[in-house]
């Protein structure tokens, strides 16, 4: 599942984003210069994407099976 859902985000919401953002074809290697030093902050919006995606289709995927509701007792 992670590497399906790794898929998607690197195949086609990082390319997207890349074109919002400005950073010429990948995500990944988008960075801000300032003098001397290169902040790469592209890999860190990737990891946080991917991490996102990745929770929100554990979460939803367990509330429309119903596993959430398998503790609670019944009345």
């Amino acid at each position: 599942m992670s590497k399906v859902v790794s898929a998607l985000v690197s195949d086609i919401v990082n390319p997207l984003l890349g074109l919002v953002l400005g950073a010429a074809g990948d995500l990944k290697s988008a960075s801000l210069s300032i003098g001397s030093a290169t902040i790469l902050y592209g890999d860190l919006i990737v990891v946080i994407i991917d991490f996102v995606v990745i929770a929100l289709v554990v979460y939803y995927g367990i509330r429309i099976i119903g596993i959430d509701r398998l503790d609670k007792k019944k009345v």
